[in-house]
């Protein structure tokens, strides 16, 4: 396992609780997977000066899975074209 993995596999059960509870059972591991992407690329990208590091990857991982709950508002419903 390399470094980054070993920093985001302690997060593994927050990312599942978190996505349990913004989401239905079917969607959570799909939500939680999003959140473990998100932590992925925030740490590659991670500045210490942005603050502490497990607030910056708790932040990124929640705003992915927010995102994608927005995104699955829209399932099932046209979308219009803007511009």
């Amino acid at each position: 396992m390399n470094p980054d993995e070993q920093i985001l596999a302690g997060y593994r059960g927050w990312l599942r609780k978190m996505a349990a509870a913004m989401t239905t059972p079917n969607l959570t591991e799909d939500l939680a997977q999003e959140g473990w992407i998100a932590m992925w690329r925030a740490l590659r990208g991670y500045d210490s000066a942005r603050g502490a590091l497990p607030a910056w990857l708790t932040y990124k991982a929640r705003a992915r899975m927010l995102d994608c709950i927005t995104d699955l508002a829209w399932l099932g419903r046209p979308r219009r074209h803007l511009g």
